[in-house]
């Protein structure tokens, strides 16, 4: 993996005022002061393109920092380009006013804010070949989803784990530096939305990964997940080596289908407690700019300005919280997929 590396480390000198009022659920818990070390890192992975910023800084990092009375540092491991879509059959072409790389770091800390920590700009890598060599190992991988390339969709799960691992990588180098670890690692991914500042970084019955209980497909839910640091190595950098290890040592994986069924593999080899909680307790939906779901993006191989306006993916593809949410009323975006093969299953 290429990667072009800015890093910017600096000391948070002053807190955020906190714009709206703290949910009970957002409450000190003896469970939670049971955890070692400082601060939070909230890694964000995924596509520069992609990245939706809304309800970030309102409804997580400035209630979490209030909370904790401490640093909530957030990590982005954000690939270039244009939009890449894993569950979207024939890609069109797409443009958005994209931030020239060398700017990266200057637009982020524009949207977060102190919160920005530091970053790292991942260069696209065509990992197809890879991927059709994991196949042999991963026999039934990507079958549950016919209309899709296996190769490719593949190709883009190593991309989003490669992700991971490197925002991994940026926690541990500011663990190094400032000489003590964190408590908690939050990731959510580059379209997450927070629709309420009600999420809850409590472990009722012992540390491990939070994540939410719907959309599992018989495995661990990756759209997000409240790591506690203990189990954060596991969790980010696991899928990216069982996978490489696996290929390394020709073992087959006959019951595999899906991202969410390595997850759970990794965690349940590392005997990693996972803790399903719903998405009140963790009010993080995926969206999308509203440009991507028109006809003329799907139906056209022509560019396509974003608009900067968004809708949240359907129920069935990411569990919403129930309402009322906390700032800005987002729609559903269509979800008929039939006619938009952004949805294809």
């Amino acid at each position: 993996m290429k990667c072009f590396l800015v890093a910017i480390f600096f000391q948070v000198t002053a807190h955020w005022a906190l714009k709206i009022p703290l949910h009970q659920s957002l409450s000190r818990t003896d469970d939670e002061s049971s955890l070692e070390g400082e601060g939070v890192a909230v890694c964000i992975t995924g596509q520069v393109a992609r990245l939706v910023p809304l309800g970030k800084v309102e409804n997580l990092f400035e209630p979490l920092q209030q909370l904790i009375r401490n640093n909530v540092n957030v990590f982005s491991a954000l690939q270039a380009g244009k939009a890449v879509f894993v569950n979207q059959p024939k890609q069109k072409r797409r443009t958005q006013n994209l931030v020239k790389e060398l700017d990266l770091g200057v637009h982020l800390r524009n949207l977060f804010g102190n919160f920005h920590h530091s970053l790292v700009s991942l260069e696209h890598e065509d990992h197809r070949s890879k991927a059709a060599q994991m196949l042999k190992m991963l026999p039934k991988y990507g079958k549950d989803k016919p209309k899709l390339n296996r190769t490719v969709r593949l190709a883009k799960h190593l991309s989003q784990w490669t992700g991971w691992s490197e925002c991994m990588k940026l926690v541990k180098m500011a663990e190094m530096k400032r000489e003590r670890n964190y408590r908690l690692l939050i990731r959510i991914r580059d379209s997450t939305i927070i629709l309420r500042n009600t999420t809850s970084i409590d472990f009722r019955e012992g540390n491990g990964v939070k994540v939410k209980e719907c959309q599992s497909w018989n495995g661990v839910n990756d759209k997000g997940a409240i790591v506690a640091r203990e189990y954060a190595e596991q969790y980010m950098e696991g899928p990216l080596k069982f996978v490489n290890n696996m290929l390394a040592q020709k073992v087959t994986q006959e019951h595999i289908l899906n991202p969410e069924q390595i997850l759970k593999a990794v965690l349940d080899k590392q005997q990693v407690p996972v803790i399903r909680v719903s998405a009140d307790d963790m009010p993080f939906v995926c969206a999308l700019d509203v440009a991507h779901l028109q006809d003329e993006v799907l139906n056209k191989n022509e560019n396509i300005k974003m608009k900067n306006d968004y809708c949240l993916v359907p129920h069935w593809k990411d569990c919403h919280p129930a309402t009322p949410w906390t700032g800005r009323s987002l729609n559903t975006c269509r979800s008929d997929p039939h006619n938009h093969s952004i949805w294809s299953a």
